[in-house]
């Protein structure tokens, strides 16, 4: 279905887009023909081996050298990339039901030469439509690619579960410390949210479960704050 309403440059709209883009659950590419230029082809395309980057509201694509999309971006073709934050019938964190994100564009090298087996691709948004139980909104190109919008709900839990995946004893060690529990009696740890202010860290140990917020020294102002600001409050060397 094609929308013929203006682009929203509500603020909260492209920060909602740009969670869907920094963390999708699901996402799905089709290729456009010259005719079908804001419309899917009949399937989408096989995304194995494909990866999605979110590169501050610029969606890339590293893709195998062998992959269609390869050629599709050398010929300029369309896309249309529909990108969801949860599995069907799932519900976000808070009983929040999930958005769905539609981008339209076209491929483009972003690197000429490969690296190694992949090429990075880069996709040049064109339209923006955000789906909710609400209703759908075309979103603003600009405002869906403002820098300020980067530290978004999305970005903030892929961070989360980045630290718990690759970090998890050493997050056990530090709130150990951080609560005053001997490491024998912390039994696992994990951050349970994150904002610009700072985390929240949830810990099991003898005595029970426990959640506790632990500030930043101060307010993050980009995502390449959040690492060091973490480090500090927690007193871990987390990469």
């Amino acid at each position: 279905m094609t929308l013929h309403r203006a682009p929203s440059t509500d603020v909260e709209a492209a920060r909602a887009a740009r969670s869907v883009l920094a963390a999708p659950a699901r996402a799905s590419l089709h290729l456009a023909t010259p005719t079908q230029a804001q419309e899917p082809a009949t399937a989408p395309l096989s995304l194995a081996g494909v990866s999605l980057v979110d590169d501050g509201g610029r969606p890339h694509l590293l893709v195998p050298t062998d992959h269609v999309l390869v050629a599709a971006a050398r010929e300029g073709l369309g896309v249309r990339l529909w990108l969801a934050e949860a599995a069907p019938g799932e519900l976000l964190p808070g009983g929040v039901e999930a958005a769905r994100l539609d981008l339209h564009g076209t491929l483009a090298l972003a690197d000429v030469e490969a690296h190694g087996d992949q090429v990075t691709l880069r996709l040049e948004v064109a339209t923006v439509v955000l789906h909710r139980s609400a209703g759908s909104v075309p979103v603003d190109v600009s405002t869906f690619s403002a820098p300020d919008l980067a530290l978004n709900a999305g970005h903030l839990a892929r961070c989360c579960a980045h630290a718990n995946a690759s970090h998890g004893d050493l997050l056990r060690e530090a709130v150990g410390r951080l609560v005053g529990r001997p490491e024998a009696r912390m039994i696992a740890a994990s951050l349970t949210s994150m904002d610009a202010d700072g985390a929240v860290v949830a810990w099991i140990d003898h005595e029970g479960a426990h959640e506790r917020r632990v500030p930043f020294v101060l307010p993050a102002e980009g995502p390449e704050d959040l690492g060091p600001l973490l480090r500090d409050a927690l007193g871990l060397a987390l990469h």
